[in-house]
């Protein structure tokens, strides 16, 4: 990968006048493919030098991979600053890229607000993740409440719905509970949007530098971004003290994947 501008800079150097918390200019070259090695032993003994080379870049490739692999598995996934899905996704854009890319990102955050905070109940992402059955049990419950209606031919009233749903959540609470210490995990989701000054754009070097995204002028824009963040706390089953907190982590951001929903 080459170094672009932004490399060259001393930290806090501005444009214009102005100071940018991130700093990023660099250009991306899209990745090798991947050689099957079987073809490269069968080829002709010409092609000899060729395949060492070939097979010296794919070994440097895999070795990248296993790095990658072996660094998911040690670190616990809520360890991480953004969730598995948004970091699949930016690696896949690079993995797929058909063209070298320059990219300058510079941006300071000015102002943030809360937009939205709820709770999920009983329920964690790991948890749905390998139980993926428990992603509709809000769902059932909600549907437990209708065919009680359908039932009595009637539209309950709030007491009513209310002891239902009760009912649901402790059942799934009792399903969820860690058996070892009584602490039921639920998960924090926030919603905030952060307000930036910045200077962005996307240029296609193979298109003789033309921008695909962003500002070609490169000017310093006011942009807000909402980023969604959610957080594991737990707490025992008893007594419903709050004995642990996790760590925010970012899972989604201005809906790229939808608001990584796995609840509904």
């Amino acid at each position: 990968d080459g170094g672009g501008e932004g490399d060259k800079k001393e930290d806090g150097d501005d444009e214009g006048g102005k100071k940018f918390s991130v700093d990023f200019d660099r250009t991306l070259e899209p990745l090798p493919e991947i050689t099957d090695i079987k073809d490269e032993i069968a080829a002709a003994e010409e092609e000899e030098e060729k395949k060492k080379k070939k097979a010296e870049g794919n070994l440097k490739e895999e070795e990248e991979e296993e790095e990658e692999e072996e660094e998911e598995e040690c670190c616990p996934e809520i360890e991480y600053m953004l969730q598995s899905e948004l970091r699949s996704l930016y690696r896949t854009a690079h993995e797929h890229a058909r063209h070298k890319l320059e990219i300058k990102l510079r941006t300071t955050p000015t102002s943030c607000k809360l937009e939205s905070l709820f709770l999920v109940p009983c329920l964690t992402r790991r948890r749905v993740e390998q139980t993926p059955a428990l992603r509709h049990a809000f769902r059932n419950i909600y549907e437990s409440i209708q065919k009680e209606e359908e039932r009595s031919s009637r539209r309950l009233g709030m007491m009513e719905a209310s002891r239902l749903m009760g009912e649901g959540l402790i059942e799934l609470a009792e399903r969820n509970i860690r058996r070892d210490d009584g602490v039921l995990e639920s998960t924090i989701v926030a919603q905030v949007s952060v307000r930036c000054d910045e200077v962005f754009a996307v240029r296609d070097i193979d298109l003789g530098g033309t921008v695909v995204q962003g500002d070609p002028t490169s000017k310093v824009n006011d942009v807000v971004h909402l980023v969604r963040f959610e957080m594991v706390v737990g707490s025992h089953m008893e007594s419903g003290r709050i004995v642990e907190i996790g760590s925010w982590q970012i899972t989604d951001w201005d809906d790229l994947l939808g608001g990584n929903i796995w609840f509904v």
